[in-house]
């Protein structure tokens, strides 16, 4: 990640807490390295899908992205009113070629961009909450989803990066349907584990993937932990696909 304006990067952190959208300036430049890890944002072009408040968003903007899109429909899953924070961060910072959109991916018309970076961040479960529940053995919900990762797969560049992030119900509180202290809003139910994911990933056309567990606490200082730590915890996974460059034949 290229900090190339700190004083931007500190005027949005500054907002982001006084929004409180974050508790800390700390929690929220601990969040965006689990979410972006070791990808250079500078000159590149991104699309969020489900952006809410537009935090990662203007993170890539600020870091050097050229291009960013965050589409945010505000339907099952979002928070209201969060595009409107998103617009109102934009404005108070004077970004341009940032922009929030009342979309998803399903209807979204890129008009010819191709993206380096999609993010997913906590939202890929709510593309189709009915599909993503029965996603593991009904296969019309594995159309849906594979159409969907299809479309993703549209927008972006060869070689472009999909950053999933989300909860895998295969956790401690969600093999026993309990609510987990740690996050006690979570319905296991509408979530999947990697695995699941993954399968779908290859099948659209995504090489390897790349796993991992981000920590939900800054306090414990490493940004990620051991799979089976969170299990016992929150089950909080990271996943990173690249669009496998289409061979002419």
């Amino acid at each position: 990640m290229i900090e190339n304006n700190n004083d931007l990067i500190n005027k949005f952190t500054a907002l982001a807490v006084d929004n409180m959208l974050y508790k800390s300036k700390n929690k929220l430049l601990f969040r965006a390295k689990q979410v972006f890890g070791d990808i250079d944002l500078k000159d590149k072009s991104m699309l969020e899908l489900g952006c809410g408040d537009g935090v990662y968003s203007i993170w890539a903007k600020i870091n050097g992205a050229k291009r960013v899109i965050g589409l945010e429909p505000e339907v099952d899953g979002s928070t209201s009113g969060s595009a409107k924070i998103f617009t109102e961060l934009i404005n108070n910072l004077n970004l341009d070629n940032i922009d929030c959109l009342p979309q998803t991916i399903e209807n979204f018309n890129p008009n010819g961009i191709k993206f380096d970076i999609v993010l997913s961040n906590m939202s890929i479960n709510h593309f189709d909450e009915n599909a993503c529940i029965k996603l593991n053995s009904n296969l019309d919900a594995q159309r849906k989803y594979l159409g969907i990762f299809n479309k993703v797969k549209s927008t972006m560049k060869p070689r472009g990066k999909f950053i999933i992030l989300d909860n895998s119900n295969k956790n401690f509180f969600g093999i026993f349907k309990k609510r987990s202290p740690f996050c006690p809003n979570i319905n296991w139910r509408k979530h999947q584990p990697p695995k699941v994911w993954i399968k779908l990933l290859k099948q659209a056309g995504f090489g390897e993937a790349k796993i991992s567990w981000p920590s939900r606490y800054c306090c414990l200082l490493s940004l990620y932990c051991h799979n089976i730590i969170s299990y016992f915890i929150d089950s909080f996974f990271r996943i990173e696909v690249t669009l496998l460059e289409v061979e002419n034949g």
